[in-house]
């Protein structure tokens, strides 16, 4: 590889370069299920008392842990994309790493998860790659290739020479930033190793695919063209690494005219080579969709090689300059001969069109092909949703809600509890997600006091009980989507405790056993802890994947916080982390 002093960037940069400052009914005789599709049509008490210690006189009290008693798990449950602040990150991660450094950089990783069962946390693992270059700097670059997507890597180079991307830094010339980035490069060790890391692995990956591209075994080739930056784009104006990457594909020795140029213009020569014998060729075989879309031609790429976060973003522009092949690859997709991509999509994105009364087909199909995929891996024996629908939670606890409940097996299959005063029992049902969603969406509005997981247990029972279920059709699992804002427990010193044994006596008494219950945080970085991380019967996740949502399927045995946290960051992709004092 080429050392570290050879790096020049471009020469407009060169004369100035190391001189630049570093910067919740009556009981039939049957056994059959009522089949409400919804509340409304109950003729339930709803005033019917919770099923634990508590009476309508006393007074609940807020949750009572500010801390599972495991840092660790801590970062696993107080992580929300989208509302924990760098700040709240860093104080976590700080704590976590003190605790256990090893499980902490695993979270790390967790966060950026696409596949398995990671958290699709892009901003949250980039907040903390920052944590751990500033901290941990050996850690980050030794392990940062082995986790989420290459385009991760110039992203994180990007942000430790620049800082957070805003309107400021986003600008700029480009001779200043190469000269920045030349600067920080001669002066900084730990920005050097990483950067070497970096331009190390595209180079090495790079130079595979085009041997793969000779011997004409075009499925090898990976997405490293894709990934890399292209010449003078922000990325490269801002880290040179299409020179460094260049050079190491490139080097001197590799070719005589090489050797009896200047060092500025070997720097164009091969940077020139990078773009035309390499990226241009390996970009044209991926046929990527961003490649013909900026060329103006939008009917020469196939469908079947859009990813999925293309075909979420760039549906409209498809359907608008080839509706006819697009129309023909949905129809494809209905008909199974082809399969839309889903694997990095949100659920609560999917829904969005949906939820605002309106169609998307292509939404519609990558939830299809999302419920098929995990329902290929397993069910969620008796389980139900119970979904928060308050801001900023509404939308990750609807999809994540209707997900668990299109996974969930009969009687429970495709019902939801919606966690407000009245605790209904929702059917989702329908042709597509904008029928099946509005029930939910019905029932949108400011939250009142009153939703409490009293509510939400006594609701389950009285179901059962109304419904004439067997003991082995009673929820088994109740997962809390929500941001965690309960109105307080009613029992005495051991809130959860205190609380459980109440709802197990009344379960036990109609011949059933309490439900476990996973609390799954979608809305707030500083939740109070509901249970500690030894508690038997419970959970603790968050986020708005369905990944974790894995964790769960044909799942069974001891369920603790702390079980589910190392199941989630278990195999041997992540074994394969190493931490470096």
């Amino acid at each position: 590889m080429a050392p570290a002093s050879t790096l020049v960037g471009p020469p407009v940069a060169v004369a100035v370069a190391f001189n630049a400052d570093p910067k919740p009914q009556p009981k039939p005789t049957c056994g059959s299920f009522p089949d409400y599709p919804s509340d409304e049509n109950s003729s339930m008490d709803e005033d019917s008392p919770a099923p634990g210690p508590a009476t309508e006189k006393e007074v609940g009290r807020p949750l009572a842990y500010a801390s599972s008693g495991d840092p660790c798990v801590d970062f696993f449950f107080q992580i929300v994309p989208g509302v924990t602040s760098d700040a709240d990150l860093a104080a976590l991660l700080d704590a976590a790493w003190s605790r256990d450094a090893r499980t902490a950089l695993k979270l790390v990783c967790h966060l950026r998860g696409v596949r398995g069962l990671g958290k699709s946390d892009r901003d949250g693992f980039y907040a903390a790659a920052l944590w751990m270059h500033a901290r941990h700097p050996l850690t980050l670059a030794a392990n940062l290739a082995r986790f989420g997507c290459l385009k991760d890597l110039p992203e994180i180079l990007y942000l430790v020479l620049r800082g957070p991307r805003d309107d400021d830094n986003r600008k700029g010339d480009g001779r200043c930033q190469g000269e920045a980035a030349l600067a920080r490069y001669a002066t900084d060790e730990a920005f050097r190793h990483l950067y070497d890391r970096v331009a190390d692995t595209f180079a090495e990956l790079l130079k595979s695919d085009v041997e793969h591209l000779r011997a004409g075994d075009t499925a090898k080739i990976g997405l490293e063209a894709k990934w890399c930056p292209s010449l003078r784009s922000s990325y490269d104006r801002s880290t040179l690494l299409c020179e460094a990457i260049a050079r190491r594909i490139f080097p001197r020795e590799s070719n005589q005219e090489y050797l009896n140029l200047s060092d500025k213009h070997y720097t164009y020569r091969v940077r020139n080579q990078l773009r035309r014998e390499v990226l241009v060729p390996l970009r044209k075989v991926l046929e990527l969709p961003e490649v013909y879309m900026s060329a103006g031609n939008g009917t020469t790429f196939r469908n079947a090689r859009v990813a999925s976060v293309a075909m979420h973003t760039y549906k409209e522009a498809f359907q608008k300059r080839d509706k006819p092949r697009v129309s023909g690859f949905f129809d494809e997709v209905r008909t199974g001969h082809a399969r839309v991509p889903a694997g990095a999509v949100l659920p609560h994105e999917m829904i969005a069109a949906a939820l605002k009364g309106e169609h998307d087909e292509a939404a519609e199909l990558q939830w299809c092909s999302m419920v098929s995929a995990l329902a290929a891996e397993g069910r969620l024996d008796n389980c139900i949703a119970v979904c928060g629908l308050t801001d900023p939670a509404t939308s990750a606890a609807i999809a994540l809600g209707l997900l668990i409940s299109e996974l969930s097996q009969e009687p429970w299959k495709g019902r939801v509890i919606t966690f407000e005063e009245t605790h209904q029992l929702h059917k989702l049902h329908g042709a597509n997600l904008k029928v099946k969603l509005q029930p939910l969406v019905a029932a949108l509005g400011p939250r009142k006091k009153g939703a409490n997981l009293q509510g939400v247990f006594s609701k389950i029972l009285s179901t059962a009980v109304a419904g004439g279920l067997r003991r082995d059709m009673m929820v088994k699992r109740v997962f809390v989507l929500s941001d965690m804002d309960f109105d307080g427990w009613a029992g005495s010193a051991a809130a959860w405790v205190t609380e459980y044994q109440g709802i197990s006596n009344h379960f036990s008494a109609e011949g059933f056993a309490a439900p476990e219950v996973v609390f799954w945080n979608v809305g707030t970085s500083k939740a109070s802890m509901p249970v500690v991380a030894a508690q038997e019967g419970a959970a603790l996740v968050s986020g708005y994947s369905k990944n974790l949502v894995r964790l769960f399927l044909e799942a069974d045995g001891n369920l603790t916080p702390a079980t589910v946290m190392a199941g989630a960051i278990s195999g041997p992709e992540y074994d394969a982390l190493e931490v470096f004092v």
